[in-house]
């Protein structure tokens, strides 16, 4: 089948693309638990990972964190390959999924912490679609704040693309009001 399919592709490095978007591994996790294999309206898959996930508590999968310099590398292969295992062995589809979101928010919340370690710095500002997703901002909030980092996220502005919408049309007012 199609996951069968896209296990071949990842293995032999081919078919597959390099992201640097998270809301596309949430698409991805959506396919591999067959939630959804197509989106009819954004995010839609990210949300059948979220309402998967449900109130069921999960330790993180393996993921792999790398630094070098200034530069962050952030992989999820090692989750990707726990979670195929675990959909072929017949798991539960919301246990895999709250493992999913729990691995996302400690691989994030690892990578602010050595960015705030690293450059001496107590604030952590969170933003991006992803966090429209009420379990992920959760369990980050909440693992920068055990750690004593203050969390900044938008609040009166939506979080997506709303609210880089918004910052565009004050950062062109501001341009205008210059000229």
């Amino acid at each position: 089948g199609a996951i069968e399919t896209t296990a071949r592709q990842a293995e032999a490095e081919r078919g597959c693309v390099a992201t640097s978007s998270l809301g596309r591994v949430f698409d991805a996790a959506a396919f591999l638990l067959g939630l959804c294999r197509e989106n009819r309206h954004e995010a839609e898959a990210a949300m059948a990972v979220e309402a998967a996930a449900g109130g069921i508590s999960a330790e993180a999968y393996p993921y792999c964190t790398t630094f070098a310099g200034r530069i962050v590398r952030m992989s999820l292969a090692p989750t990707i390959e726990c979670m195929v295992h675990d959909v072929a062995a017949g798991a539960d589809v919301g246990a895999i999924a709250a493992r999913f979101h729990e691995t996302v928010a400690r691989m994030l919340a690892a990578t602010a912490m050595m960015a705030c370690e690293t450059n001496k710095l107590s604030t952590v500002a969170i933003s991006g679609g992803c966090f429209a997703n009420r379990r992920l901002l959760g369990r980050l909030v909440e693992l920068l704040e055990r750690r004593r980092l203050k969390v900044l996220f938008n609040r009166a502005v939506p979080i997506g693309d709303g609210g880089v919408s918004l910052g565009q049309a004050v950062a062109a007012e501001a341009m205008f009001r210059c000229e």
